[in-house]
């Protein structure tokens, strides 16, 4: 997802709300509430986040589901190991891990309270994306200024998605824990290094390598090394 600038000069002199953000607010809060019932509907969460640290991150998720949780957790740990001791790269002040179940209920919930008002006034721009990409992605990374955030969708949402895309490029992974343990590491990696500002064949790669170091086995198809060699 595209980052979205910060106009600080505007921030400080409090530009007041038109008419027409005044009713995108609205609408966009009654989206998110009947997205939120949805949800809560059909997975059975109340969309009340909780959190727990691990390895100098955060880990939030919507309802208590500890088998989700402990996977995502200890995929996180891993990860933070491999990514210190291959890359030394430092964990993030504010690094958030979340476990996402709603294209559009994801970002507000990550963001700073600042970007939650961008994310509404600048809607149309983001979100016809983000629900385009929401059934093929099992994860992504996003950067709010010095916060990185992660989100990961649960075992039962990588299930009902569609991964054609990804099984072009990565070797086929039946046991979808597994799929969201890589995930996890790809997503970690793009979160640890974005300040870097490292070009997408070089940021991709080292999130692969990560990623094969954490399952100690190849996880790219050779047709594909072969199309980027």
């Amino acid at each position: 997802m595209t980052v979205l600038p910060v106009n600080h000069h505007q921030e400080r002199k409090g530009v007041p709300v038109c008419a027409w953000q005044r009713r995108l607010t609205s609408q966009v809060r009654s989206a998110c509430r009947r997205q939120g019932t949805a949800a809560a509907n059909k997975s059975g969460d109340s969309a009340i986040v909780e959190s727990v640290p691990v390895s100098g991150l955060t880990l939030f998720f919507e309802a208590e589901e500890p088998e989700d949780v402990e996977l995502v957790r200890q995929a996180c740990e891993k990860s933070v190991r491999l990514i210190h001791g291959n890359w030394g790269l430092e964990t993030p002040k504010d690094g958030r891990v979340y476990i996402m179940t709603s294209w559009l209920r994801a970002p507000f919930q990550s963001a700073p309270w600042l970007w939650k008002v961008l994310l509404v006034l600048f809607f149309p721009l983001w979100a016809p994306r983000a629900r385009k990409v929401w059934p093929h992605a099992g994860g992504w990374e996003q950067q709010y200024g010095e916060r990185r955030t992660v989100g990961i969708k649960p075992p039962r949402l990588i299930t009902l998605g569609d991964s054609s895309p990804g099984d072009r490029i990565f070797v086929p992974e039946k046991d979808v824990r597994a799929k969201v343990q890589g995930i996890t590491c790809h997503e970690l990696v793009h979160a640890f290094s974005s300040h870097l500002g490292l070009p997408m064949w070089l940021k991709e790669g080292l999130a692969m390598v990560t990623v094969d170091r954490f399952f100690e086995r190849p996880t790219i198809r050779p047709e594909t090394l072969e199309t980027l060699a």
